[in-house]
């Protein structure tokens, strides 16, 4: 499931263009998100970030490192140089690791963060939309009512009869509403934004949040307060395995090399239980100890058995 949401009054639509926009802000650049369609030869196209650097006005599209979406983001960066001389800078999953390093912030870390404060890609609707308030051009007005007037001319006599007589039925409908009294109707209390809401009085009606974003909001808040949980679990297990593990090759991780932390450190990422390769277990561990890199995870285990020795010694004394 993607997570969509608002930060510094732009709508960003993954946690990498998250990322991307922190990674902005940190360099005091001006940016903006989605300000101008393309229309390619296939399709309408929305890149993701403008951002202006000494006058000039740099495009950039956030993608992940799946190879459809590179093949996807390639196409689009050929033809919107050939149809507009725009040079499309596409930024990868690699590059979005490379930023949380200069950032000095875990990856997983801010994946997790961008995950609690936006909304799960559900319904949005009024200001939570990113189009509200936006209008059609007249040209793409008259594009609309071409189409409209080319798909009802197309459309056989019967479909045509049928379409009106339902609208004409719709029509009378709302008419002979007019002046009948509604069902009786009862006030309830959202459970997330505490506002007074109406619905109609039925012991089926279980209705307990006045809007959509509400009930998107809590079942986000739920999800992230179990995953965060079930997350402190993992991390407090891995803590545990990893100390116990050093305190017990004490003398493998104080003469590891620098260069052969990964082939030094396997034993003891394969006691963590979890289908991922090494690399992506060390840096489960990484997190685990809210470090960036395996060089400090590494003297992170050999200050601590350090730390370790010495209290055993003032213990003997």
């Amino acid at each position: 499931m993607s997570y969509q949401g608002w930060f510094k009054g732009r709508y960003l639509r993954s946690s990498y263009e998250y990322i991307y926009a922190l990674y902005l802000e940190k360099l005091e650049l001006q940016w903006d998100t989605e300000t101008s369609v393309y229309q390619l030869y296939s399709q309408r196209y929305k890149p993701d970030f403008f951002i202006k650097t000494d006058g000039e006005l740099r495009v950039v599209e956030v993608k992940s490192g799946k190879p459809t979406e590179i093949k996807k983001a390639e196409i689009c960066k050929a033809e919107m140089m050939q149809i507009y001389g725009i040079n499309i800078e596409l930024v990868y999953l690699n590059q979005i690791k490379e930023i949380c390093l200069f950032l000095g912030q875990n990856f997983d870390k801010l994946i997790s963060d961008w995950k609690a404060i936006s909304i799960q890609n559900k319904g949005y609707a009024g200001s939570q939309n990113p189009y509200y308030g936006l209008k059609h051009t007249n040209k793409t007005i008259e594009v609309l009512r071409q189409k409209g007037k080319s798909r009802w001319e197309s459309m056989p006599q019967e479909q045509r009869d049928k379409m009106l007589a339902g609208l004409l039925k719709g029509r009378d409908y709302q008419k002979k509403q007019k002046g009948i009294n509604k069902k009786q109707r009862l006030f309830r209390i959202c459970s997330f934004c505490g506002k007074q809401f109406e619905v109609i009085d039925n012991p089926n009606n279980k209705k307990s949040y006045c809007s959509i974003q509400c009930s998107s909001h809590k079942g986000a808040k739920i999800g992230n307060s179990k995953q965060s949980e079930l997350k402190n679990e993992r991390n407090f297990y891995i803590r545990t395995v990893a100390l116990n593990w050093i305190e017990s090759n004490n003398d493998i991780v104080m003469t590891c090399p620098l260069n052969k932390i990964s082939t030094q450190l396997e034993p003891m990422l394969n006691l963590i239980p979890s289908q991922s390769s090494p690399k992506e277990r060390l840096r489960m561990v990484c997190y685990a100890f809210d470090l960036i890199s395996r060089k400090e995870l590494l003297k992170y285990f050999q200050n601590y058995l350090i730390k370790k020795y010495a209290e055993l010694k003032r213990n003997e004394v």
